[in-house]
Order: structure tokens, then C-alpha cells, then sequence
């Protein structure tokens, strides 16, 4: 059994661990988390995430998995994979600002223990560079020498919410050392606990940190391109899904589809890793900048072209995670919404089949523990969670609604039309003409990246 580190237990910690655990390995956890060892002690830890729970909870009482709050139970591990996440400031602070103390601090300690060339594998996605320029000083700066106490390797992290097991297993795994002998040490660990031909290298460790940031713009920007063609077909009374089914069809475009807004770890913040990068090389990243503009800005155009046709007293958002099933809302469009609802006098609630009615008033809202319990106005969909596909419109008509505003276009407005409720989708050429030809003002969630 190869002892491992793994600095940060969070999500993908957690699933990276009960990977390595499920194929013999032994775990060493350290997490900032004091009372993390007493949840599993007492059988309380719980995960949303397939294959996770049991793995770890066999893995702990088995003994093969120690959680630790110092970086000294570390010294015995032959390797460490760090899963922290790297923060973003929030909207108040200037959005799109790194947080690097937390992080630095974290690779300070790291340098502490780091010995007899100690394999250290980032996996949190960070900007272009930042192993070379902003690791390797860390370790420096402790006495610490590359190929003598440490060899140091990046593996971007691929995977989402529900899925981590699964893509752990099937998705290349792509790595990237300093130098030919920390990319030699990175690909052994690697494939001792994943389908050794998945373990993908790359030419060098700044390729790999670039591979991630380059996904997650292209995802933005396309969703900022159809965010856009849906205003138009607002305009013009055309509907945004026609046009993507079948331009679909030519199996080239993959066109994604238009929402209400962007939410996530990812797709609303690593975009700006690289806009970073852009101006540490006299560059512009415009087309990266723009898409970030667009999508922050779908929440305004919504509510703006709603309350311009509608007046509207109270409301109800429906879903607070940023993806169906998902209980996570890093930077949901639900606080968007909030507050620009809330700015225009309207009441607002929320509800989300994920979240307590606690844990909602904890982030800020007025729970509504029942989506029939009351009338409201309006009804905004932000998340298309599977327990919605069975709304009874008929009740939700007999309690006053004058508008359901479907910002993932996933129900058939025909339903709605014949319960009396008005239907608004994205792009679906139904809200307002007069409020879409002008260009919507930027707007930044007040979520804030943990």
C-alpha cells in the first residue's frame, strides 16, 4: 500500500480520496476542518457524491484514511495531491481578483514537511504559470530544492458535481511534471490508482494548467454567443430553440443552450485566471472579457424585460443550486435575481428541493417551504431540478400567477398558456421587443467562490 497525501477535503478531495482508497492505497488527509475526524468518528459524514460515502467511510474505519489539521502528518507520505481551490474575490471586492494568501500560505506549509524528492501534485485549477513563478519561490523560500526534497507536478481537475467517480475512470487524466523526472513520478502515481492508459502527459506543466482555463472559456463563450442570438430572437420573435436543434444537426456546431445566467465554481471564474494572463503578456483577452459581460448581465435583461411588461408584488425563484440535482450554488444567477427583484420592491422567496428552509434563510432568502403554499406573481426557474418536471400548473394558476419565467427554457409553454399563466423563455421570442434592443447593463453575482 503506497501512503498518499491530500491536502484539502473537499468535493473533488473527497472523490480523488475514495479513488485512491478503493484501489488499496492508504490516505492521509489534512484539512482545515477541526471537527472533520469527529464527523467520521461518529458516523455522521454524508455525501452527495456517487461512490463516495461508502469508500471513505471503509477506508476510515478500516484505518487506511487519517484526517489530520497539520501539514507534520504528511512527512511519511510518498506523495501529496493538494485539492484546494483557489479563491475569487466577490462582486464587492472587484470581481475577477485572485485571492492568493490562503493558497500561498497552504504551499508554505506544504514546504515544511517536503522531503527525499516528495512528489506534490496540484489539482486546482489556477492561472498559466503559477506553478513555475509562483510554487517553486514557495518552496525556495524554505530551502526547499526541486529534484532534492520535492518534484513537482500539475493535474488539472476535469470533473463535476454527481459524476466524479465516473469521470475519474473514463476522462483522460491529464499531467504534467516540471521536469522529465517529476513527469515520470506524477505518471506512476497516477496510473497506481486510475486506467493506467486515461493518465494523459503533457509537454509542459504551464500546457496542462492551460488545458482547464481553455475549456472552461470556450464553454463560457459559447454560452455567451447563444445568450446573445436568443436576444435577438427575442427581437424578432424567433425561437432559440428551433435554430439550436437544428443547427445541432450538422454535428460540428455543438451549440449550447441559453439560461437565465452562469453559476458554478468554474465556468464564471476561471475565465478570468486567463484574462490575467492575457495582461501579464500586453495582451487583451476581448472575446474572454465580453462573454463574462454577457452572461453576468442575463439576469438584468430578464427581470428587466419581465417587470416592464408585468408589475409584479412578490416572486419566486425556484432553484438555488447552479445545476439541476446539484447541491451547490457557487455564484448562482439566484442571487442575481434576488437582488435585482428585491431593488424593483418586489418580495422575494426562493425554493430548492436540495436546501433546508434553514440553510436558505442562512444564504439570505425568504424560504418558501411549498411552491403552492402562497401566490406569488411571478415564478423565475433558475435551476431545472428533475423534482420540478411535475409542476401542476393548474394550482399554481389558481393562486394568482401571472408569469412563469422559464430561464432554462425546459418546459412547453403551450402547458402554461392553457392554465392562463403567461410563458417567458430565453430566446423564445416572447419577452419583451422594447426591452432587448438595448445592450443590458453588466451586472456580478454577490455569491461568493468557497
Amino acid at each position: 500500500m503506497t501512503p498518499i497525501g491530500l491536502v484539502g477535503f473537499g468535493k473533488v478531495g473527497q472523490a480523488v480520496a475514495a479513488q485512491v482508497l478503493d484501489l488499496g492505497h492508504t490516505v492521509t488527509v489534512v484539512d482545515i476542518d477541526a471537527e472533520l475526524k469527529m464527523i467520521l468518528e461518529s458516523g455522521a459524514f454524508t455525501s452527495y457524491e456517487p461512490g463516495v460515502l461508502p469508500a471513505i467511510t471503509d477506508g476510515f474505519n478500516a484505518g487506511r484514511l487519517s484526517i489530520h489539521t497539520e501539514v507534520s502528518a504528511l512527512r511519511n507520505s510518498t506523495a501529496v495531491i493538494v485539492c484546494i481551490p483557489l479563491l475569487v474575490h466577490d462582486a464587492k471586492n472587484g470581481r475577477g481578483s485572485i485571492d492568493y494568501e490562503p493558497f500561498n500560505q497552504c504551499f508554505q506549509s506544504i514546504a515544511t514537511v517536503v522531503h527525499d524528492n516528495m512528489l506534490v501534485v496540484l489539482e486546482t485549477t489556477v492561472p498559466v504559470g503559477t506553478c513555475r513563478n509562483r510554487l517553486v519561490p514557495i518552496f525556495s523560500a524554505c530551502n526547499k530544492v526541486h529534484e532534492r526534497d520535492y518534484l513537482l507536478a500539475f493535474s488539472p481537475e476535469r470533473v463535476m458535481s454527481n459524476t466524479m467517480r465516473e469521470q475519474l475512470v473514463s476522462l483522460p487524466k491529464i499531467v504534467a511534471g516540471l521536469t522529465d523526472q517529476a513527469l515520470a513520478a506524477v505518471l506512476d502515481l497516477y496510473r497506481s490508482f486510475l486506467p493506467p492508459d486515461l493518465v494523459e502527459p503533457v509537454s509542459s506543466i504551464e500546457t496542462a494548467e492551460m488545458i482547464k482555463l481553455t475549456a472552461m472559456v470556450a464553454r463560457d463563450v459559447n454560452i455567451a454567443l447563444i445568450n446573445q442570438l436568443s436576444l435577438f430572437c427575442d427581437a424578432n420573435k424567433l425561437d432559440i430553440r428551433e435554430v439550436i436543434k437544428n443547427t445541432n444537426t450538422d454535428r460540428v456546431s455543438n451549440v449550447l443552450s441559453p439560461g437565465i445566467g452562469v453559476g458554478g465554481h468554474c465556468t464564471p471564474v476561471y475565465p478570468h485566471f486567463l484574462i490575467s494572463n492575457f495582461s501579464e503578456s500586453k495582451l487583451e483577452f476581448r472575446l474572454a472579457q465580453e462573454a463574462r459581460k454577457i452572461n453576468d448581465a442575463m439576469p438584468e435583461y430578464v427581470v428587466a424585460s419581465v417587470c416592464r411588461e408585468f408589475s409584479l408584488q412578490s416572486a419566486l425563484i425556484m432553484g438555488l443550486g447552479f445545476r439541476p440535482d446539484v447541491k451547490e450554488d457557487a455564484y448562482s444567477p439566484a442571487y442575481s435575481l434576488r437582488r435585482l427583484l428585491t431593488e424593483r420592491g418586489v418580495e422575494v422567496f426562493i425554493h430548492d428541493p436540495l436546501y433546508s428552509e434553514e440553510e436558505l434563510t442562512s444564504k439570505g432568502f425568504v424560504a418558501a417551504g411549498n411552491v403552492y403554499g402562497r401566490k406569488f406573481d411571478a415564478i423565475f426557474l433558475v435551476t431545472a431540478h428533475s423534482q420540478y418536471a411535475t409542476l401542476n400548473f393548474p394550482r399554481i394558476a389558481s393562486l394568482g400567477c401571472k408569469i412563469f419565467v422559464d430561464g432554462r427554457n425546459a418546459f412547453d409553454e403551450a402547458v402554461l398558456r392553457t392554465c392562463g399563466i403567461a410563458y417567458r423563455g430565453i430566446g423564445t421570442g416572447c419577452l419583451s421587443p422594447a426591452e432587448v434592443k438595448s445592450q443590458p447593463k453588466v451586472v456580478c453575482p454577490d455569491s461568493k467562490v468557497s
